[in-house]
């Protein structure tokens, strides 16, 4: 023990100490298998052992060419005189073009995982780009709010809007009743609800449209053409280092030639799906007339909050009906008791709910009056008419 200590105090190392043992640290994942195996396993691509966090690791311990010529010093000096770390680098250093050898293998191994996720990207982006676009039930929906929108405005300078910019939709349908209850998303909720068979249609709308979430969390698109851009970066490098080894009958060689021409045949279809998905984007904005810079994720997130706060109006209409019927059976049950029932518009125990006609605060207008008002924004004439019953302004007109 004694002996075998001193001989390993005693081994000639070259590499700067820290180095070394993160080095010696790495090298542990390779049990069982010399250096020499390794070697050969980057020579020949073996990817059963030069796996995608094996090729990192090896990646950060390339030999510099201090190392190089500090090692070339020892060339004569036996393996087991050199320290771990030291034979590790003299064994690597006989692959040509380590670095650069390494960094093809790390890219062929990481290619088709990078390639799939960056085409599902494009293709939910493209997908979403025309549900939107052709979604007949989402732009009548629009219509109803524009209209609701002018009609609360009445004659102030933000009434008889011809359109309105998503990013301030949200905002439009936040507007809350003066009696605290309820929200213009609520009413327009309420109005399809009880509307005709065309209206009730309408609440379906965001069927029309299931790709908006995923399009909505996908990367930007200056992220994706960044992601595209590497893939074409990477088989260049990959055709450099074949054009590199003069052996045809190498397996580096064979394997990357035969990857390369099948990767890039995938690669030059992936552009051009990217290039009819920003054209159709380009299309969907100038649709909406939103700004051209208006980014994937700010305009389908725009649309997903939308979609979310319609749904969540609908479940609160649902809650608030069933705390509405419990607290008439409650209420009808003390009457039989003779006990007398609380303020009307409770809305059970929480009083949660609405009060009656707290959703309608266009009690005045006649049955038929929203359908005018739609036919009266598409045909240009002005309906302005002034409501408080909601705080705030309901547009922001069209710049």
């Amino acid at each position: 023990s004694s002996a075998a200590s001193v001989c390993i105090r005693d081994r000639i190392r070259v590499i700067e100490p820290r180095r070394a043992q993160n080095m010696t640290i790495m090298l542990s994942r390779f049990k069982n298998r010399t250096f020499a195996d390794v070697r050969r396993a980057v020579d020949e691509l073996d990817t059963t052992l030069l796996t995608v966090d094996t090729l990192k690791a090896l990646e950060k311990f390339v030999p510099t060419p201090e190392e190089i010529a500090a090692l070339a010093e020892h060339a004569d000096t036996p393996a087991e005189r050199l320290g771990k770390a030291e034979q590790f680098m003299r064994e690597m250093a006989h692959v040509e073009r380590l670095e650069e050898r390494l960094q093809s293998i790390l890219f062929f191994t990481q290619f088709q995982a990078r390639f799939a996720a960056l085409q599902q990207e494009v293709h939910v982006l493209r997908t979403a780009c025309g549900e939107v676009r052709d979604n007949v039930k989402l732009q009548r929906l629009l219509e109803l709010v524009l209209a609701v929108g002018n009609y609360i405005n009445g004659s102030t300078f933000r009434g008889g809007a011809f359109g309105f910019k998503l990013g301030s939709l949200q905002k439009m349908l936040d507007l809350k009743h003066n009696n605290g209850k309820g929200t213009l998303m609520h009413y327009i909720v309420d109005t399809l609800e009880a509307g005709d068979k065309a209206k009730q249609e309408l609440l379906s709308f965001m069927a029309e449209m299931p790709s908006v979430p995923a399009a909505a969390r996908a990367q930007p698109l200056a992220q994706l053409t960044s992601d595209l851009a590497k893939l074409g970066s990477g088989l260049v490098s990959i055709e450099k280092e074949v054009t590199q080894i003069d052996d045809s009958s190498n397996k580096f060689v064979k394997v990357m030639t035969k990857f390369h021409a099948a990767a890039a045949a995938k690669v030059t279809k992936l552009r051009e799906q990217f290039a009819s998905m920003t054209e159709a984007y380009k299309a969907l904005l100038k649709f909406f007339c939103e700004d051209a810079t208006v980014p994937t994720e700010e305009f389908f997130g725009s649309m997903q909050r939308f979609v979310g706060a319609f749904l969540q109006a609908r479940q609160d209409k649902k809650i608030w009906a069933q705390q509405a019927a419990a607290a008439a059976q409650s209420a009808e049950r003390m009457k039989k008791l003779g006990v007398k029932a609380g303020p009307p518009g409770a809305g059970g125990p929480r009083g949660g709910g609405p009060k009656p006609g707290g959703l309608n605060p266009f009690a005045g207008l006649e049955k038929g009056s929203l359908d005018s008002l739609l036919m009266g924004l598409k045909s240009g004439t002005d309906n302005r008419l002034h409501r408080k019953s909601f705080r705030g302004n309901a547009n922001e007109k069209k710049k």
